[in-house]
């Protein structure tokens, strides 16, 4: 299970949606005056793993709304390669009509099977800070496939 885990890091696609740019200030990745300009802006990181480690993949630009939207089109445009068995939707400090906004973002745009909601761990909140928001799964590959046939196989042992 360790080794076909290890080679699943690949294929896992997890992002975050940051709504400001304070605890990225706070924790010394941004100097003040860049974190003004974010916020003058309504620009918005996104947070993505890479090697292990929380890089900025990108930027959008707007309000809650709309760079949720976006950032939900971009994750999930290329639908053909998604593993939609499973979605996690990690959030920090969202209300439950901005969650329902999202879950119905993702619907329209790739359908899952399950969709978990999932309150961030102390370490995503830190580093992404209230109004985040990720959306975690799998890309299709023949090692996610012979991953959950064996775990499929133990459950039926």
């Amino acid at each position: 299970i360790i080794t076909a885990v290890k080679r699943m890091e690949r294929v896992i696609s997890s992002a975050f949606l940051l709504n400001n740019t304070h605890m990225m200030r706070q924790s010394g990745l941004l100097s003040k005056r860049i974190q003004v300009l974010c916020d003058a802006l309504l620009l918005h990181p996104v947070l993505a793993m890479r090697k292990g480690r929380m890089v900025v993949g990108s930027m959008e630009v707007g309000g809650f709304s709309h760079t949720a939207k976006k950032y939900i089109r971009k994750v999930l445009q290329e639908t053909r390669t998604i593993d939609r068995r499973i979605l996690i939707i990690t959030y920090s400090g969202l209300d439950t009509k901005q969650l329902q906004y999202i879950q119905n973002l993702v619907q329209q745009y790739c359908h899952f099977e399950r969709v978990y909601l999932q309150k961030a761990s102390s370490a995503i909140a830190c580093n992404c800070g209230a109004g985040s928001f990720g959306l975690l799964f799998l890309r299709k590959d023949d090692d996610t496939l012979s991953f959950f046939q064996a775990l499929k196989q133990l459950e039926e042992k």
